[in-house]
């Protein structure tokens, strides 16, 4: 017995085949146009979160610099807090003790040598603020004795631990201070301990010939004093990141991305200047900082066009923006709490 057989047609077969090269368009669309959104959504994410955490950790120094214990001036200047170079022997950025807030235009105006206190390799990024900090760290000892010209003395139930206690080694430079003064010197030796007191021992005479005389007895409080220094460099990867050095520590990269920084300095009221502006004696007056951050995405190509922007009030237009990455500029005042 004869069987038809049947089967398409070779229009059918041509109209399946439209039909599903149509519908796989329209799946590989769908699929790009999430992929897109996805992608977008989380470089906005990443970009949130680099800005959020870069002011985070510079408002938190900004707030404690210029702290040096109970003593706080009472004229909105650290002169009173006795920094003579003599034999402190420190330099660079981690000197002027006296000073708790001071910034520079760029590396090119940085203090002879004082790029190189940043770390070997690491140049800061061309026409980058940069911000330095001084104060004393939230770690302290109490005083449990009067001091002598050469020695100062603290209490402590803690035992020397790498040739340290409370973050002070030997050629540390901590403060000592009560409601009324303060003195900054150089340790010359490791930490002793006996007895529960910690002796810290530094140069002859406060080093520098200051008043020796000067006495912190047992409500003093002793701490060691840290610069902390914030600017822009290139990461390994070749990208501009946020960096933070403290004392004579290696630099290290807390951000990527971060592609510019800028601070302007208050030093009454709502007036605020420039580094380049500033006169050597408004440093020790400054009672606030504005942070204005300017933060890119780590992708590029996550947004269809090119996106202009305002960083420290210069617009920049989309013709001179260099790629399709997302741009987003963070801004803060920070008050300089010791003041």
């Amino acid at each position: 017995m004869q069987r038809n057989e049947s089967g398409f047609s070779l229009i059918e077969l041509l109209i399946s085949i439209t039909l599903g090269i149509l519908l796989m368009t329209g799946v590989v669309q769908m699929f790009l146009g999430s992929k897109q959104t996805f992608s977008s959504q989380q470089a906005v994410s990443r970009v949130q979160e680099t800005g959020r955490l870069a002011i985070e950790f510079i408002s938190r120094d900004i707030r404690m610099s210029a702290y040096y214990g109970c003593f706080s001036p009472k004229d909105g200047s650290e002169k009173t807090v006795d920094i003579i170079p003599g034999n402190l022997s420190v330099g660079g950025l981690n000197a002027n003790f006296g000073i708790g807030v001071m910034g520079y235009k760029d590396a090119s105006t940085l203090p002879n040598g004082a790029s190189t206190d940043l770390g070997p390799g690491i140049t800061p990024i061309s026409g980058t603020n940069i911000l330095v900090l001084r104060g004393a760290d939230a770690v302290t000892l109490v005083g449990s004795a009067v001091n002598t010209k050469n020695e100062v003395y603290g209490y402590t139930q803690s035992a020397v631990v790498n040739n340290c206690i409370a973050g002070i080694c030997k050629n540390s430079v901590a403060v000592v201070s009560d409601c009324s003064k303060a003195r900054v010197f150089k340790v010359s030796e490791i930490p002793s301990v006996s007895a529960n007191q910690v002796t810290l021992k530094h140069a002859e005479d406060w080093g520098g010939g200051a008043n020796k005389d000067e006495n912190f007895g047992k409500s003093s409080e002793i701490s060691l004093m840290k610069t902390v220094v914030y600017f822009l460099a290139e990461n390994p990867n070749e990208g501009p990141s946020l960096f933070q050095k403290i004392n004579n520590d290696p630099a290290v990269e807390l951000v990527e991305d971060v592609e510019n920084i800028s601070f302007l300095y208050g030093v009454s009221g709502t007036t605020y200047k420039k580094a380049e502006d500033m006169s050597a004696g408004d440093w020790a007056k400054v009672t606030a900082v504005k942070i204005e951050i300017l933060v890119r995405s780590n992708a590029d190509n996550v947004v269809d066009n090119k996106q202009p922007y305002t960083f420290a009030t210069v617009p920049v237009l989309q013709a001179n923006v260099p790629d399709r990455r997302i741009r987003k500029v963070f801004m803060a005042t920070v008050g300089v709490r010791s003041r």
